[in-house]
């Protein structure tokens, strides 16, 4: 416990314009005011899962974090291509809270139970997915690592037009809060990434993130 609060004190006055994502637990009103007061503005939850089921705990979390002091608030997807496009995007077209405009991340992680495609189709399948949850009104961008790129386009240029035009948030676990490890770490084509989630697994305000964001 007091290396949790210790952390937390840490974060109070090292967090500025910081976010975090907190995957799909529940945030509870009091947590949101405790992250509001740590200097975290932005929260990442968890819109649909791997089996494109969604997560109950984004709308109640979503009025929480509203009412705890917190207005930008983004969700993310875990992308899985054996689930239909048109009912992923319909699905978090209707599901997302009335007044929700933070961007959808879609992500690309080396999970090897999420991409049955062939590696020459993966690329036009996100492109078809991020086309057809855009026409549905969504604001959308991609999260993915090198490594993860890697293995699941097949090679780290792999990309399209298309594709660059979003916003990319990228993960590197290494403790730093800037993007210039991105310049020998690109991926995609990509030139300049929006955001990064630099360190996973911690604790805030005694609730467990997966990881904290810079942007």
């Amino acid at each position: 416990m007091l290396k949790i609060c210790l952390t937390a004190l840490f974060l109070t006055f090292a967090l500025a314009e910081s976010g975090i994502n907190t995957v799909d637990y529940l945030i509870k009103k009091s947590k949101a005011e405790c992250f509001a007061k740590s200097q975290i503005r932005r929260v990442i939850m968890e819109a649909l899962g791997e089996d494109g089921v969604i997560n109950l705990n984004f709308f109640p979390s979503y009025l929480n974090l509203r009412n705890g002091g917190i207005h930008d608030i983004e969700a993310i997807v875990r992308t899985n291509d054996s689930i239909p496009i048109e009912r992923t995007c319909w699905t978090l077209a209707h599901y997302l809270p009335v007044g929700f405009n933070g961007t959808v991340w879609f992500s690309v992680e080396s999970n090897p139970g999420l991409w049955s495609l062939d590696i020459e189709d993966r690329i036009p399948f996100l492109e078809n997915l991020t086309q057809t949850c855009t026409q549905h009104g969504l604001r959308v961008g991609i999260y993915s690592d090198a490594f993860s790129w890697v293995n699941v386009m097949g090679n780290q240029l792999a990309g399209s037009n298309k594709l660059r035009a979003l916003p990319l948030w990228y993960f590197n676990d290494n403790d730093a809060r800037n993007f210039d490890d991105f310049s020998y770490a690109t991926f995609g084509g990509w030139n300049k990434p929006v955001q990064k989630e630099y360190k996973r697994g911690y604790y805030l305000c005694e609730f467990y993130c997966e990881g904290l964001e810079f942007y």
